[in-house]
């Protein structure tokens, strides 16, 4: 009888191993049929035949992937979901997505221009009003100020609260501190639920290594805009950390020249390099400091303007 078992056993693995050869051939042949899109770079794009796999393209060369059991890949959000909430592709789309972000505090010396440029004349092709995400930091900011924002459907994200140098190489309790100190205020001073504060920014941008992204992960944060991205012929999207950064991390980017003109012409060039290639969203962060110099407004203004 323990013979009759062993043999059914290694046949199981026999016709196991002979379907799992199979499956794999199968995937290489599904490979060297997909062409990787030259225009768009690396990332996650829809199967053609099923909205159960997709592909990860990689330099060029694409892996197939399959959803787990019972989910299927949406073409938009590039991930896999529930059946009734995937929007299988290829979905074709000629939208570029902008991200105005600003951080430090709310108060006086900006709020006016805040609403300059979120002026209720400004729309998506959707019809809804243009919107902002604010990262905010609680020296100086007024929470009535913060609280109106909010109401009109801006989002607010935090930095920290003391804006202090050197924090990036600080330790676990720090950043805690800092970072869910400050949404903890958002809750007290401006009647923002927790649930609500989902994104941060780490002061100067410069990232708090590991640290950072461990609070983020254990207090229920779901992204991070503190790593600046150098100049790349195809912008990096979708950007995840699932891998390491691929690419260098800098910080302190920022344009030297204030005339108007050459701001305008600054933000327009760097805009069309996204736009050009794969439309991957264009992220405008501006510190408070931008809107005391008078060029650099106006640049932006300009800018929103032809945009």
């Amino acid at each position: 009888m323990g013979l009759y078992l062993f043999d059914l056993y290694l046949q199981f693995f026999a016709v196991k191993s002979q379907n799992d050869q199979k499956k794999a051939k199968a995937d290489d042949k599904k490979n060297e049929e997909y062409e990787c899109p030259h225009s768009t770079g690396n990332g996650n794009y829809a199967d053609p035949a099923t909205c159960k796999r997709f592909y990860q393209c990689v330099d060029g060369y694409p892996y197939v992937n399959r959803c787990p059991s019972g989910l299927y890949f949406d073409d938009i959000s590039k991930f896999c979901t529930f059946k009734n909430e995937a929007r299988c592709g290829p979905i074709a789309t000629n939208s570029q997505m902008i991200l105005l972000t600003f951080d430090g505090a709310v108060n006086l010396n900006n709020y006016d221009h805040y609403r300059k440029v979120f002026n209720h004349k400004r729309f998506n092709p959707n019809g809804c009003e243009i919107k902002g995400t604010f990262f905010i930091s609680h020296e100086y900011s007024n929470y009535h100020m913060i609280q109106e924002l909010a109401s009109e459907g801006h989002e607010m994200a935090t930095e920290t609260i003391s804006l202090q140098s050197g924090l990036e190489d600080k330790g676990y309790e720090e950043w805690v501190g800092e970072m869910v100190g400050m949404r903890d205020i958002l809750k007290n001073l401006a009647n923002i639920s927790k649930s609500e504060v989902v994104g941060m920014r780490a002061p100067f941008l410069k990232p708090g290594r590991n640290t950072q992204y461990k609070v983020l992960e254990e207090f229920g944060y779901i992204y991070d805009s503190s790593i600046g991205v150098p100049a790349l012929p195809i912008a990096v999207w979708p950007y995840t950390l699932d891998y390491k950064i691929p690419h260098e991390c800098k910080s302190g980017t920022c344009p030297t020249k204030s005339f108007p003109e050459d701001v305008f012409k600054w933000l327009q060039e760097d805009f069309l390099r996204y736009y050009d290639q794969n439309r991957a969203p264009y992220m405008m962060p501006f510190h408070t400091n931008w809107f005391s110099i008078k060029e650099l407004e106006q640049g932006l203004q300009k800018f929103l303007q032809w945009g």
